[in-house]
């Protein structure tokens, strides 16, 4: 799994994605991270973004981390999108 997770953070650093983590009195208690993919949809290979991995520590569950952190990466990703369109 970690073999997976470096070759997802290495489209990271290339500027293929997205990551987001989540902080609480200093420390890191949720993360995540979006990946380039390609779909192959039935007329061409369409770009898209992947999520994958998303986790928050265990004490920190169900108070909305996970959710609120893939809404800011959409809403990151949608915006991003929309900025490349318009140039």
């Amino acid at each position: 799994m970690a073999n997976l997770v470096d070759t997802l953070r290495d489209g990271i650093h290339s500027g293929e994605g997205l990551t987001l983590v989540a902080e609480h009195a200093g420390q890191v208690v949720g993360h995540v991270m979006f990946t380039r993919s390609l779909l192959d949809a039935p007329r061409r290979l369409v770009n898209v973004q992947a999520l994958s991995p998303l986790g928050v520590l265990p004490e920190h569950q169900r108070q909305g981390i996970g959710s609120a952190l893939v809404r800011a990466g959409l809403s990151t990703l949608s915006q991003s999108d929309s900025a490349t369109l318009n140039t």
